[in-house]
């Protein structure tokens, strides 16, 4: 995903770039939390229940896949100039109880706000001189199928 969006930085510097990055959702990718849950479900709760760790061990395994990510964030800044923003488009629920409700949940779903799920971190980053942002219409996008459509959205995670 970085050399992806360093080159088309490159290739468009007058573009702004939306980089969308899965970690630090599951499936989780190191090594540690590779070996301790199971990565047939895309449901964190799924993920959970399927095995026998601890939340404390979860939250490991999310720490794993966050500093991971990070560290090609890292990588990112240093190829772009001008202002970043990094930020996440959800929390995760790791074991965390509810605002409204004495119960334990695990991951995000859809309608169910809570501050875990909703508050993300926001960063801005400023390096070097900000670029001219050109704007212009859009190129008319070619069509997908239902099946290629409903194929990226599984390899993207969001659906099973």
């Amino acid at each position: 995903m970085t050399g992806h969006a360093l080159r088309t930085a490159e290739e468009h510097p007058d573009k702004r770039l939306i980089v969308h990055y899965l970690q630090p959702h599951n499936p989780f990718v190191g090594p540690f939390g590779r070996e301790l849950f199971k990565q047939e479900s895309t449901s964190l709760l799924d993920v959970v229940a399927e095995s026998d760790r601890s939340d404390e061990q979860l939250r490991e395994a999310y720490r794993e896949n966050l500093s991971l990510v990070l560290d090609e964030v890292d990588n990112l800044l240093d190829g772009l100039s001008g202002r970043t923003m990094i930020t996440a488009d959800h929390g995760e629920m790791l074991g965390d109880r509810y605002d409204y409700v004495p119960v334990k949940d695990y991951g995000h779903h859809p309608g169910i706000f809570n501050d875990p799920t909703v508050k993300a971190p926001m960063h801005i980053h400023e390096s070097g001189s900000r670029c001219r942002i050109t704007s212009e219409r859009p190129e008319q996008a070619s069509t997908v199928d239902d099946e290629e459509l409903d194929d990226r959205l599984r390899n993207l995670g969001y659906r099973v």
